[in-house]
């Protein structure tokens, strides 16, 4: 399995503990889960220093703070 594969099926599970966390009513989950993905994205981008990951960085960051926010 190749680093890319993993990071995007980690990705996957994050956001998708994030949501459930947001659903149940577990927010203190759902902020850990989204310190942990920013982390986890600021490195990945970090690390490929490329302008298109930092974009994405910013939209999922964004995204996730929206949900936060509504839930």
């Amino acid at each position: 399995m190749t680093y890319e594969k993993m990071i995007k099926i980690a990705l996957i599970v994050y956001i998708i503990i994030a949501f459930i966390s947001f659903l149940s009513g577990l927010n203190w989950l759902a902020y850990i889960c989204l310190g942990v993905l920013f982390i986890f994205l600021f490195f990945v981008a970090y690390k490929k220093r490329s302008k298109e990951d930092f974009i994405i960085l910013i939209v999922a960051i964004i995204i996730l703070s929206v949900l936060l926010m509504i839930i």
